[in-house]
């Protein structure tokens, strides 16, 4: 939700739970802890009016809503990550967690030391003040207070589940910005460059290209179009396409490993996109899609949504517009007999003709 429509007051609406994304449950019980009160009200309306197959549902809701102890505990378990936080934050959520409910030895801390959340702690005194601090309310807080720590735990284990075992080779992706290759303070030694899959064989020639890719002046060089870009995956693309006076490709190996090590997904969230991303281009009316069009097709989408723009942003370069040509989009085929009764069939059916006889005859005869 935006803050400013929060502060208003706007009511958002409910999103469906889903137990195998248990990270968007945190939005959920946001969205339901915003208009609580507004629940409690519409349930007690809906109750005395709700048919005989409802009833019993609707009396079952309005009792939690009116349950001040499942109130205080939605305060504590709004507190989860946005399930769209990238990999660092991840790992930070996952730190966070640890130092609320583990010690440094990596154990549960004792109840009256867990941090429950400064909403919580406040909810929970008003809700023991409210009670005149009765034993039986002192009870029912601990009682939450044991619920909120295992969920914590919880949440902690599948945090852990979900960290990519290869959280460390991400670590190293800022090496190949261009604002740090192309600097000589900056530029990392090879030795200290991640290598974990590079082919030996290939690792002499890729040490040489990354000690010359510095002195190259790329500000000039066409495939910029003289600015060099600031992200990594779109300079080295442009290092890919380079070419030099004898039309080789100087840094064909050094980028293909750069972009190898550049597009490797952090989750599977990037290839579920990918999949339907396909079942939309290629749906039953369009089944007769060759692979090289589909191919090419989810390439630009896939580009624009990684970049964040529409088709209509979309500048056709002048290297475009040369290969724009019939000779290079199509194929020409000269008609043979088959092309011949094609065109038959159509003028007999235009001009409701009988077939011939023969299946020899031409538009000639």
């Amino acid at each position: 939700m935006d803050a400013k429509e929060e502060q208003k007051g706007t009511p958002l609406p409910f999103q469906r739970h889903t137990c195998t994304r248990w990270l968007v449950r945190g939005k959920v019980i946001y969205n339901i802890l915003l208009n609580w009160e507004e629940l409690k009200a519409y349930f007690a309306v809906a109750v005395p009016r709700a048919d005989t197959s409802y009833h019993y549902k609707a009396r079952e809701i309005l009792g939690m809503l009116e349950d001040p102890v499942n109130l205080l505990y939605f305060h504590c378990v709004t507190n989860h990550a946005d399930p769209e936080e990238l990999v660092s934050e991840l790992v930070l959520h996952h730190k966070s967690l640890q130092d609320r409910i583990l010690d440094r030895n990596g154990k549960p801390l004792p109840l009256n030391m867990v941090d429950y959340g400064a909403k919580f702690m406040h909810e929970l005194y008003t809700f023991i003040n409210q009670q005149n601090q009765s034993a039986e309310a002192v009870g029912k807080v601990d009682e939450v207070k044991k619920r909120c720590a295992g969920l914590l735990i919880k949440a902690l284990k599948l945090v852990e589940r979900r960290l990519p075992a290869s959280t460390g080779i991400f670590k190293g992706l800022s090496v190949f910005a261009p604002c740090k290759l192309l600097s000589q303070t900056e530029q990392v030694p090879f030795k200290d460059l991640p290598l974990p899959h590079l082919p030996n064989e290939k690792e002499d020639t890729i040490e040489q290209q990354y000690r010359k890719i510095l002195h190259l002046s790329w500000a000039e060089k066409s495939v910029f179009y003289g600015k060099i870009p600031t992200d990594s995956l779109s300079f080295w693309s442009g290092v890919l396409q380079y070419k030099n006076s004898t039309g080789k490709r100087p840094f064909e190996e050094l980028g293909t490993y750069a972009m190898a090590y550049l597009k490797t997904p952090t989750s599977n969230a990037v290839l579920e996109t990918i999949f339907s991303t396909v079942t939309n281009v290629k749906t039953n009316s369009r089944n007769r899609l060759g692979s090289e069009m589909l191919d090419a097709i989810i390439r630009v989408r896939s580009h624009f949504q990684f970049q964040g723009k529409c088709c209509r942003d979309f500048k056709v370069t002048p290297h475009m517009m040369e290969l724009f040509k019939s000779a290079n989009m199509y194929e020409e085929e000269e008609p043979g007999d088959d092309d011949r009764l094609d065109v038959l069939a159509y003028v007999n059916q235009c001009c409701q003709v009988p077939p011939p006889l023969s299946c020899s005859t031409t538009i000639s005869d």
